[in-house]
């Protein structure tokens, strides 16, 4: 089962989106880090097998860290509200195999999914 790790800009119904999918999913504010730096974020979806999923365009910019993780979904969304992200992802996750997303960094918009392997 994939589990994630919802960054503090991703919405509740987006987490609630998810569990009713059947996924395990947790936000950085069930682990009380919300507002923490990236890194700290990244580490803790390390220590919990969790992808992260966030808007956040400057996740991109941590594969280059020592820290091996599961992998990052960045939403790359011109629309960003609940009912578009929530779209874009159940797109995402029902049309991708499982294991391309688990080590992978994906970047999600709504023309196109881009999927690079992080092993």
């Amino acid at each position: 089962m994939l589990k994630f790790l919802l960054d503090e800009n991703i919405s509740r119904s987006t987490f609630h989106f998810l569990q009713s999918m059947g996924f395990d999913a947790r936000s950085v504010h069930d682990y009380n880090l919300a507002g923490a730096d990236d890194i700290d974020i990244l580490r803790k979806a390390a220590l919990t097998s969790r992808i992260i999923i966030t808007h956040d365009l400057d996740f991109g910019n941590l594969l280059v860290t020592p820290v091996h993780f599961t992998g990052v979904i960045i939403l790359r969304l011109k629309d960003q509200t609940p009912q578009n992200t929530n779209k874009i992802l159940g797109k995402l996750l029902k049309g991708v195999e499982k294991r391309k997303i688990i080590d992978s960094l994906i970047i999600a918009s709504e023309e196109k999914i881009r999927i690079r392997s992080l092993k």
